[in-house]
């Protein structure tokens, strides 16, 4: 639809009509008289913006999606004895999975996709995991580098979550649509 209507045209003025130039297949300039549209150049420019958007919300969704996941089954992971080695912040420990020796410093699983949460836990993860203690080590049976001592799982990254992915599907209809403002310059 083209603002303002064909009956109400100023001379002079740049109308934009962002249905008509700016087709899935390209961009082309409406024919009407009086009106003048944004080029191609700036529908593929908002297009690639738009892309690039959408890119960048989409890799931090799953990144945060799959680091939340891995930290909801962290509870189910198979368990092994540690022992804390060192303490710069989290407690360093090491275990053994399969003969193999590892070392992590997570300490909550919720550390996967929030990593400064040790800033908070700082001085209780001293008090509760001293040097040359024993532990209990939740490791990932695929990647047994991956593991935690405490898998109590916090929800509240389910409406982060929520958000992230609607972000992203905003800025994917912003590609398919090619959303951009509307522009108006009256004398």
């Amino acid at each position: 639809m083209l603002w303002p209507p064909n009956d109400k045209l100023v001379p002079g003025t740049i109308h934009v009509n962002a249905s008509d130039d700016c087709a899935v297949a390209g961009c082309g300039p409406d024919t009407r008289a009086g009106a003048r549209h944004t080029s191609r150049c700036a529908c593929l420019v908002m297009r690639l913006l738009w892309l690039f958007m959408f890119s960048a919300w989409l890799l931090v969704t799953v990144v945060t999606s799959v680091q939340a996941w891995r930290a909801y089954t962290a509870r189910n992971w198979p368990i092994t004895d540690g022992v804390v080695t060192a303490f710069y912040g989290t407690p360093d420990y090491s275990y053994s999975v399969g003969g193999t020796s590892h070392t992590s410093s997570y300490v909550s699983c919720n550390e996967f996709f929030t990593p400064d949460l040790f800033v908070q836990n700082s001085a209780k993860y001293a008090v509760r995991y001293p040097l040359q203690a024993k532990v209990k080590v939740h490791y990932c049976p695929g990647k047994p580098t991956l593991a935690a001592l405490e898998t109590t799982f916090d929800f509240r990254i389910i409406p982060a979550l929520g958000v992230l992915a609607l972000v992203t599907a905003l800025c994917f209809a912003g590609f398919i649509f090619g959303w951009r403002s509307r522009v108006s310059v009256w004398p």
